[in-house]
């Protein structure tokens, strides 16, 4: 394969990358319609996530077999790499969001609400746009503005989390629905970390340099609630 072919094989992977990123944040963006308005239409979810999984797959494949008889070497290489590194965060990504959509029939609309999943949720679908706009454009200052998010995000779930178990003192309050509050603000957290991680594969795109990642969410989140105790 030509050099010019080469690179327009990896322009497609490319491509195919942003068609399953649209994808899961649209997915993301319907599990919030859904929270709000307190659907259960797991099966319509279910459905999309096979078509994402197997478009997650197809484009592995492509790019292991690329890897395997062009052998690409400098930037090429890296471009493959960061390609597929993307993909896997993207898979996460979509996997949290079905737990989150799997959580949605055991809140009350209201509780979702006071909770501010769908601000949360706005933000996280930003951070995801972001990081995956910082890839393609290989643009670091995006990369910049996704940490930010990130610390924003962060600190609005530590907050649900210290308020929900407060509330599980309260006899008043169904403390199942606490639990699927806590387990959804967990996946959001979660979710920011995948989309950290596109945005570190963003700048190891650009640089060659790896990022190290930082204490996972869950980690922070309970050395805070400890502190609070304290």
């Amino acid at each position: 394969m030509s050099e010019r072919m080469a690179h327009v094989q990896i322009r497609n992977f490319t491509e195919e990358l942003l068609e399953i990123a649209d994808m899961v944040i649209e997915t993301l963006t319907m599990a919030l319609d859904a929270g709000r308005r307190h659907d259960d239409h797991i099966g319509q979810f279910k459905h999309i996530d096979r078509i994402i999984t197997l478009k997650e797959i197809n484009l592995e494949e492509r790019c292991l077999t690329f890897l395997a008889t062009e052998h690409p070497a400098a930037i090429d290489l890296r471009t493959i790499v960061s390609i597929m590194k993307t993909r896997d965060d993207l898979k996460r990504i979509n996997d949290l969001t079905l737990h989150i959509i799997e959580r949605i029939p055991d809140m009350r609309a209201e509780l979702f609400a006071s909770f501010e999943f769908e601000s949360i949720g706005k933000r996280t679908v930003s951070m995801i746009e972001k990081s995956i706009n910082a890839f393609v454009s290989r643009n670091l200052e995006v990369g910049t503005q996704v940490y930010a998010l990130n610390d924003e995000i962060h600190g609005m779930l530590q907050h649900l989390f210290r308020t929900a178990t407060a509330l599980m003192n309260h006899t008043r309050i169904d403390a199942d629905q606490l639990l699927s509050a806590l387990s959804i603000s967990r996946h959001f957290g979660l979710i920011t970390e995948h989309s950290g991680n596109i945005a570190r594969t963003a700048h190891y795109l650009v640089t060659g340099e790896i990022v190290p990642r930082t204490h996972s969410f869950y980690n922070q989140l309970t050395a805070s609630l400890d502190n609070s105790c304290n």
